[in-house]
């Protein structure tokens, strides 16, 4: 149990870390033009700084925050419902251990990056399948 515990605290912090970095991102891409205008209105001009490469580079710090929340959430989330099946169900912790080890191998791999290209993939065939349809 204490492993568990562990394991959803960790989750936690890894998640609050990254969805305050995502936050705090995406505002600076979505303020990032005001503050432009802000700084020139104070005589402050950036050299050699493009508005859109700073825009496009907080947008895409911001993505990437968010699925690392979104990737340690779930695993929160998964480690939460194994200590409420250990605290909760009437079975013996015997009969769950093979549940809980299975799913700490899961857990434990890591990002899938497979399951990401999948995703992209998958995308790109609906596109052209919508496109075809489109021509016909």
């Amino acid at each position: 149990m204490d492993d568990t515990y562990l394991k959803a605290k960790s989750f936690s912090t890894c998640n609050k870390i990254a969805f305050s970095f995502g936050l705090l991102t995406g505002l600076v891409a979505v303020f990032w033009p005001i503050i432009l205008l802000i700084m020139k209105s104070f005589g402050i001009e950036l050299q050699n700084i493009d508005s859109s490469m700073i825009q496009t580079t907080t947008t895409a710090l911001s993505i990437a925050s968010f699925s690392i929340y979104l990737h340690y959430k779930k695993k929160q989330n998964t480690v939460e419902k194994m200590m409420r099946l250990v605290v909760y169900l009437d079975e013996s912790l015997e009969n769950l251990s093979i549940h809980f080890i299975t799913t700490f191998e899961q857990m434990d791999a890591g990002f899938d990056f497979r399951s990401l290209f999948q995703t992209i993939s998958s995308i790109k065939n609906e596109q052209s399948s919508f496109e075809k349809r489109l021509k016909q």
